[in-house]
């Protein structure tokens, strides 16, 4: 049965088609080659679908069908499906003129008319994955795939739908509407609704329907970028954070081939991070001791700085019997954790003042684990000897990305898993650089693309944080494949330690991230 949002956007595609194909037919439908978005950017550039000669590809959410013409001609077996009919008047007039033919289906995303397994690749430019519920399109686009083949889309960041204002009808340098709880964008009777939804809730559903994160594409419109859909002052805005973005996934269980990349710090000697750290830990560990003994004296694990319950994460393994590393350990405690829970823990930091503290914490409860002193970007321990690694602001924010998860996927077995926890990627854009440390407000105060190392004036040490689509990068290039985010939601208890951000603040977007990734076999 057609969903009510399905009918309700079927009548406005019909009434706005005829304005929609007069404005923007000449700009998506130039004939050299496909291009994606807002900006038109060239397939064989991204390297999104590649060569679809010989396949069976559908397009959900075709519109005029300029991308299956182009996909048509370049030999793949195509199928357009679209929820207007008028649309599709629209699209069997340009497959005339362009003398091309392939069927074309008048139907919702969210109940596709079409067998299971039928299709090599199936895609959309914004389309249903803009103007479908997710919680029915994923899993049909699930469904329609055959083993191995390719699930794309492009689509507004939810970045963007946080940022975009009703008032004054554009982008924001600017926090505006709340992150969790996305879902479900109906607020103007006379416009389409939209759906959208967190990260974390978006990698739920891929993993749910069993498709794998091949790729993360933010785009990034360039200098000469023109637009039929953007005004030119949200084309600079998208400049500096991105406002469209395209997945790319696999209906497969072991992915495309990958090269993993043995990244080690420099040889015989520390990454000039790794030695500003070091010495910056050296003089912050006597501040950590208090926090040392209460954490080694609790016996639940709780994450990050919202103290938030692995009873209600639900992010680890059963740890019983395992090897366990943890990167950037610090005073041992989450090691503690799992030793108590049957884990055969190592602990690996940096800074021998952090470890003295272990040690003795050790000695006051009982419990020996081997406690290494070295950095997680070169640690010495032998190849795949752990089941499981991780890091709670450990190895994960002090250490290069690509330097540590190299040596995690080094360390782990094959179908070990990684977890580990980061400061949120919107608190990164909204955290003010002042000494003394003032709470994230909403103002954007630093851009997304380029994001990676930091230095504080409220801190000497350099930490590191990445955007979503670096994550999925840095983590699928060693070898991993993505499984979970979690992003944590302030569970009422505050705003934590250190000042970072405000209770209310961490209601609305999240103020901490918990990635699960596991080494494919």
């Amino acid at each position: 049965m057609t969903s009510p949002d399905a009918l309700r956007n079927r009548e406005n595609w019909d009434r706005r088609s005829d304005e929609y194909q007069e404005r923007n037919a000449e700009f998506i439908g130039r004939k050299d080659e496909p291009r994606w978005g807002m900006w038109q950017l060239p397939d064989s550039e991204l390297g999104i679908l590649g060569d679809v000669a010989g396949k069976d590809v559908l397009e959900l959410g075709c519109g005029a069908a300029q991308w299956s013409i182009l996909l048509a001609q370049r030999g793949a077996r195509c199928v357009g499906l679209d929820n207007s009919a008028r649309q599709l008047e629209h699209a069997r007039e340009l497959m005339a003129a362009a003398g091309v033919d392939f069927p074309l289906v008048h139907g919702s995303a969210d109940e596709v008319p079409l067998p299971a397994a039928a299709f090599d690749v199936v895609f959309c430019d914004h389309g249903a994955m803009t103007f479908a519920d997710p919680y029915r399109t994923v899993p049909e686009a699930a469904r329609l795939l055959r083993s191995g083949g390719l699930f794309a889309f492009s689509h507004s960041t939810p970045l963007a739908m946080c940022c975009w204002s009703d008032e004054t009808e554009t982008m924001e340098p600017r926090l505006v509407g709340p992150y969790f709880g996305m879902h479900r964008f109906a607020d103007l009777p006379d416009e389409p609704v939209e759906f959208n939804l967190p990260y974390g809730e978006w990698i739920r559903l891929f993993r749910e329907n069993g498709l794998r994160m091949e790729a993360l594409v933010e785009v990034c419109p360039p200098e000469a970028a023109e637009s039929t859909y953007r005004t030119a002052a949200e084309t600079e805005w998208a400049r500096s954070w991105p406002m469209e973005e395209i997945w790319l996934l696999s209906r497969s269980t072991t992915g495309r081939s990958k090269v993993v990349r043995d990244k080690r710090g420099p040889e015989g000697g520390l990454t000039d991070h790794a030695a500003v750290n070091r010495e910056s830990w050296a003089k912050e560990a006597a501040s950590y001791v208090a926090g040392a003994e209460r954490n080694w004296a609790t016996a639940e694990i709780t994450w990050g700085i919202l103290d938030v319950p692995e009873t209600e994460v639900k992010i680890l393994p059963d740890v019983d019997g395992k090897d366990v590393v943890e990167l950037g350990c610090g005073t041992a405690y989450v090691s503690s954790w799992l030793a108590r829970r049957g884990a055969r823990p190592v602990g690996v930091d940096l800074t021998a003042e952090q470890l003295e503290t272990a040690r003795r914490m050790q000695a006051e409860h009982g419990l020996e684990f081997p406690l290494v002193h070295a950095s997680a970007e070169d640690v010495p321990l032998p190849d795949a000897s752990f089941d499981l690694a991780v890091s709670e602001y450990g190895a994960s924010i002090w250490c290069d990305p690509d330097l540590w998860v190299a040596e995690a996927s080094r360390l782990l077995r094959p179908g070990g898993e990684l977890v580990f926890l980061v400061n949120g990627t919107l608190l990164m854009l909204t955290s003010p650089d002042v000494e003394p440390v003032e709470p994230a407000g909403v103002e954007l105060l630093r851009p997304y693309f380029g994001m990676r190392r930091f230095e504080w004036e409220s801190d000497d040490a350099i930490d590191f944080h990445l955007g979503y689509g670096d994550w999925i990068r840095v983590l699928t290039s060693h070898g991993f494949e993505v499984e979970r985010l979690v992003e944590l939601r302030n569970p009422g208890h505050g705003s934590g330690r250190y000042n970072l951000f405000t209770p209310e603040w961490a209601e609305r977007w999240p103020a901490e991230e918990m990635w699960k990734a596991r080494k494919v076999a």
